[in-house]
Formats: C-alpha cells, sequence, structure tokens
C-alpha cells in the first residue's frame, strides 16, 4: 500500500493514479478472500484422496504435472554435474546486467532523439519588433551554420495572450543520425555556447519528445514586497535564499516613496 501511494505523487502520479488504486484495492480483496473464502472452498470441495476417485482430466494433468516434474529433476541433475560451466553463465548473466544497467537510458520516458529541435527567444519586454527581428535572423544564421542542423523555421510576435515583439520561436530539422554522428542533445550542447555570444536574445533550445511531460519555459515573475522605514538592502535571509538559476533573472527593487 505504501509503495502505490508513493507512486502517486508528482507529474508521473498522474498518469499511474488509477493503476495504484486498482492494485491497492486488488491486493485487499485478495487478502480478505485468502483469509475468509479460501479456507471455506477447501473444506468443501477438497476430499480425503482414498474416499474419492478422480476423473479422466485430474489424472491427465496429474500425468503431465509428474512429466513436468521430472524433467525438472533431469535439468537439475545437470546443472549439479556441471556446476562450473552454470556458475560462469551465472556470472556472466550479471555482467551483462550491470552492462545493460549502464547504458540504457534512464528516466520514466528516456530522452528521444526524433531529429527535430524546437526553440525559444526571449529577449527584454522593450525590444522593438525590428530589433527582435534582426536578433531572430542572427540566432537562425548560428543554428543553420552548424553542420548537423538540415533546416530551420523561425518567426518572431505572436503568444497566447496576443501579439508580444520581444518572443522568438524557432523548429530545427536535424540531418538523419548516420550524417551528424551526434544526438540532439550533444547538438543542443554544442549550440549552446554559440548562442550565448547573442547579446539580449536568451534561446532556449530542447529535444521534441513523443510524450512530453514535465517543467516549462515561463516568462513567471515573482516580487517580494514590503513596507520599511526607508531602503534597505535585502536582508541576508532572502538574498541568500533567492539566486540566480540557469534561464531565471533575479532583480532587487527598491521601494518607491
Amino acid at each position: 500500500m505504501s509503495e502505490t501511494g508513493t507512486a502517486t505523487l508528482g507529474m508521473i502520479g498522474r498518469l499511474f493514479r488509477e493503476f495504484a488504486v486498482a492494485l491497492s484495492v486488488a491486493i485487499v480483496i485478495s487478502l480478505v478472500i485468502s483469509l475468509t473464502t479460501t479456507p471455506m472452498m477447501c473444506a468443501v470441495f477438497f476430499k480425503p484422496e482414498k474416499a474419492q476417485r478422480h476423473g479422466f482430466f485430474y489424472r491427465a494433468s496429474e500425468r503431465g504435472f509428474n512429466w513436468m516434474l521430472s524433467g525438472y529433476e533431469a535439468s537439475l541433475s545437470c546443472a549439479l554435474r556441471h556446476y562450473r560451466v552454470m556458475l560462469t553463465l551465472t556470472l556472466a548473466t550479471v555482467a551483462l546486467n550491470v552492462y545493460l544497467f549502464v547504458i540504457v537510458p534512464k528516466g520514466f520516458f528516456p530522452q528521444q532523439d526524433t531529429g527535430r529541435l524546437i526553440g525559444s527567444i526571449q529577449a527584454a519586454q522593450d525590444t522593438s519588433y525590428q530589433a527582435m527581428r534582426q536578433k531572430l535572423r542572427e540566432v537562425v544564421g548560428i543554428i543553420m551554420s552548424d553542420p548537423a542542423v538540415e533546416t530551420v523555421t523561425g518567426f518572431s510576435g505572436g503568444g497566447a495572450g496576443g501579439t508580444t515583439t520581444n518572443t522568438g520561436r524557432m523548429f530545427v530539422g536535424l540531418k538523419p543520425l548516420h550524417e551528424r554522428k551526434l544526438s540532439a542533445d550533444q547538438v543542443i550542447s554544442r549550440l549552446r555556447g554559440k548562442l550565448a555570444n547573442v547579446p539580449g536574445a536568451p534561446t532556449y533550445l530542447q529535444a521534441t519528445q513523443d510524450v512530453q511531460i514535465g517543467g516549462r519555459r515561463s516568462n513567471a515573475v515573482t516580487a517580494i514586497g514590503g513596507c520599511q522605514q526607508r531602503p534597505t538592502r535585502p536582508r541576508p535571509a532572502v538574498h541568500g535564499g533567492v539566486r540566480p538559476q540557469h534561464g531565471i533573472a533575479v532583480k532587487y527593487l527598491a521601494p518607491a516613496y
């Protein structure tokens, strides 16, 4: 019960919530049946061996079971006679499992390489449409110059809340994997250093996934306000708790009087 309850936490839990509930209910029902109904059914249907005559199906299934049991005994005897070979196979199986554990992608949904990237540019709020178009052309030129990139489509403006002139979006098509020799994440890492040299145009790239879960880039702003007698620097506790992170800008605003 505790394991299934733990599995229902977070984004992954939203996908397996129904499965966890069904599994928990099935375990409880199985527990009740095994402690009540099963013993009573055994007392009713099971008869002493001497007082009961078996039918054709029972005798056929019993012969099949005895045949499987004799086969298992023969295979077990063979394994015990060749214990060195069996020990070698066991160690080889353990080594193979360790190797597969290292090379297999980790995570709930392993990172895919679909050959497509999506990108976004978030410039300052006061960036004009003409300046944004120039920054977009510069970013598209840098991406297109990469040998692993085949096509780039970019556009600026537009958004869910209306027209935003300080944003840009891109759709990048990569060459086939046997030509570029690099994964999509490696291509993004190579482009990240070049795109960082474009002033005033932070660019974010990510590989397109068939199943997209997790965080998204956001323009959310967190404001911390309060009343003070005179402007002071932020307290050390607040300053220490709010640190600039990748893609997050932290600004301290003095109160207006």
